[in-house]
């Protein structure tokens, strides 16, 4: 994948590390590019030179007399950084999208947020401290394009009034920071700012009996020079700005850690370095520390309750090193943070190109496509191309506008895959501008030149039902078949396991839908449909059953508790119906509707070849005694249709599909 990473602005990414978000950013870039991905990152000048960092150049922009004039300018290194962000967003706007699959945003400026409708990719903000105003508003007024994570529950408490953050935990590199054979000191690391008080730490050791040194950059100097430069003697060292390797040597040969911070700490990357170490923690308890540090890895103290750090350092001091290292290595290592940060940016990277509304929730980009079926199909111009196609009316705007939009959003993706849904002219288009196809395939005679052609042109063929479900597709071309993945069948609910006690209920839900004909058996229009009339049939030979019907006059958006009630379903022989059907693990009378290519039939034909628990039913046939039969069939069979992991063997196919084009 191609990831720009935006970094801070204020300090370069570069031994000795300025504070944890520097040194995180750093980790996350070299970690990706070991992955394999092609990361560009853009940091302040003097970062790593293995980062091969484009600079954030602070020192380009200065503020001209006039505009210094001005009592309500801001300050000018405020505005150096929103120079900076600001030259750096037009840019992705003009050209990102021809370079980058995914931006990264590490910045903590709020530009890359307000601006992330217009650079056409996906943006992952990753929120490192709590919400300030800038930020805060970008975010609030995100319409939803930008992926927002944080590194803590804590954090994601903090900003949940603006924003709905993930979680992805920071990590460490565990086998750079090794276990050290500990010592008789205390250490604190960090910067030396107030608002990590290592003046605190010091007199906590001091009450503890512990002398302790001191690591960091002293960013605020009135601050040592008042508070902590009085403190020091050859009990309370101040050991300087270290290196890596280092800070790495004097924490493991620490006895234990010193964490005081007098604010919520987002993280607490100081804590994880030390604990990988087996340096056990004494801290604060305040933000991510109350995540970070469990029983057995450290100790936690009442904020601000100096008596309290001394308790926890003398009790901290105590552990085996052995809990701290595992408890690093297990929830905070470098690997699993990745991996976490590629999960997210492989929903982030999926595109949907749908005629309806954005669904609440949906990761990546969603591109709405006109309508294309307004005339009604009798009044269309040569809609199928002369028997070719299934859908290309002559003259028709919407398509029109439709396939357009389509292609310029290929052009403009680039992505690595396209998955048809179930669009044989889309599938074609695809392919056309060079993009891997994946098409869903129904279930019917789909050996037609329009499915000849889309199936033929794609690269693989998902089928949502099982392999043991033979005959769906009886009539496919001799070059598709072995391309066929049976993947099971897709339910939006959760599975019934084991299934409920519905034995003697003697209740039946009749289950209609929008396009899979009617099935209202209420007796007014079953004359029009073969669901219908068997619906009908069933009522009358089993007066004494109770009955509730689902359909067009009766719909329901989540039909799944009267499922869970119903001691037998009269349903369709649509996919998503029997697979609802199914989840429930409901035993089923199943009526096939007419529809295009067979399809029902074909599905009824398949329920009929094996063991299912259901029973097919044609109009006319003879119905006294069905519904006691079927109540007797176990439900739980239904197993072998809807095992609950259709989707994800569906997202596992296209995630490995992407990464085999990307590694080509």
């Amino acid at each position: 994948m191609r990831i720009a990473v935006l970094g801070p602005a204020r300090y370069p990414l570069v031994e000795p590390f300025a504070g944890g978000l520097e040194a995180h950013v750093h980790a996350l870039v070299r970690g990706l590019r070991a992955r394999g991905h092609r990361v560009t990152v853009f940091a302040a000048p003097g970062s790593d030179p293995r980062l091969r960092a484009l600079p954030l150049d602070l020192e380009e922009f200065r503020s001209s007399p006039a505009a210094r004039a001005d009592v309500a300018a801001p300050p000018e290194r405020w505005m150096r950084e929103h120079h900076a962000y600001l030259g750096l967003m037009l840019d992705l706007v003009r050209r990102g999208h021809h370079h980058y699959d995914l931006v990264h945003d590490c910045s903590g400026h709020h530009l890359p947020v307000a601006m992330a409708g217009a650079i056409q990719v996906p943006l992952v903000c990753a929120l490192h401290t709590p919400p300030v105003p800038w930020l805060e508003s970008a975010a609030a007024l995100d319409p939803g394009l930008t992926r927002f994570v944080t590194v803590s529950e804590s954090m994601a408490r903090a900003w949940r009034h603006a924003v709905e953050p993930e979680v992805v935990p920071n990590g460490v590199d565990t086998d750079r920071w090794t276990p050290g054979a500990g010592g008789e000191r205390a250490v604190w690391a960090g910067r030396v700012v107030p608002e990590k008080a290592p003046h605190e730490a010091i007199l906590a050791a001091r009450s503890a009996g512990l002398a302790i040194d001191l690591v960091g950059p002293v960013i605020d100097r009135a601050y040592f020079e008042r508070c902590v430069r009085p403190l020091l003697d050859h009990r309370a060292r101040y050991l300087g700005h270290l290196s890596q390797a280092s800070s790495h040597r004097v924490i493991g040969r620490s006895r234990v850690a010193v964490v005081s911070p007098t604010w919520d700490e987002p993280f607490g990357l100081v804590a994880v370095e030390a604990m990988a170490t087996g340096t056990p923690v004494a801290a604060w308890a305040r933000g991510g520390l109350r995540e970070i540090v469990a029983e057995g890895a450290g100790v936690l103290a009442e904020p601000d309750d100096p008596a309290d750090l001394a308790r926890a350092v003398a009790e901290a001091a105590q552990l085996d090193r052995g809990g701290p290292r595992e408890r690093a290595t297990s929830r905070y290592s470098l690997p699993a943070m990745l991996a976490a940060y590629e999960e997210l940016y492989d929903k982030c990277c999926v595109g949907g190109l749908v005629a309806l509304e954005r669904p609440a929730g949906w990761p990546g980009e969603w591109v709405r496509l006109e309508r294309d079926d307004d005339p009604a199909p009798g009044s269309a111009a040569d809609p199928t191309a002369h028997g070719r196609l299934h859908w290309a009316p002559l003259g028709h705007p919407g398509l029109r506008r439709r396939t357009a939009r389509v292609s310029r959003w290929l052009d403009r993706s680039a992505p690595d895959l396209l998955v048809s849904d179930v669009s044989q002219e889309v599938a074609l288009l695809a392919r056309l501008h060079g993009t891997p196809v994946v098409s869903v395939l129904l279930p019917g005679e789909r050996a037609d030149p329009a499915h000849a052609l889309g199936l033929e042109v794609s690269d693989e063929v998902v089928a949502m039902w099982p392999a043991a479900a033979r005959g769906m597709s009886p009539a496919l071309p001799v070059g598709v078949r072995p391309r066929v993945r049976c993947l099971g069948g897709l339910s939006r609910f959760p599975l019934a396991d084991p299934p409920p006690v519905r034995r003697g209920a003697r209740s039946a839900l009749v289950l209609g839908g929008t396009g899979g004909g009617t099935v209202s058996g209420t007796g007014s229009e079953t004359g029009t449909d073969a669901p219908g009339r068997v619906a009908a049939a069933l009522r009358e030979a089993h007066p004494g059953w109770a009955w509730r019907t689902l359909g067009p006059e009766s719909w329901s958006d989540d039909p799944y508790a009267d499922l869970l009630r119903a001691e037998v379903v009269v349903t369709h022989a649509g996919q998503n119906a029997l697979a609802e059907v199914a989840a429930a693990r409901v035993p089923a009378i199943v009526v096939a509707a007419d529809r295009p290519h067979g399809e029902q039939r074909a599905t009824a034909a398949a329920l009929r070849e094996a063991r299912w628990p259901a029973v097919v039913v044609e109009p006319g046939e003879p119905v006294a005694g069905l519904l006691e039969q079927v109540a007797r069939l176990d439900g739980a069979a239904w197993s072998g249709w809807v095992d609950g992991h259709a989707a994800a063997r569906f997202a596992d196919l296209v995630v490995d599909r992407c990464r085999t084009r990307r590694a080509a």
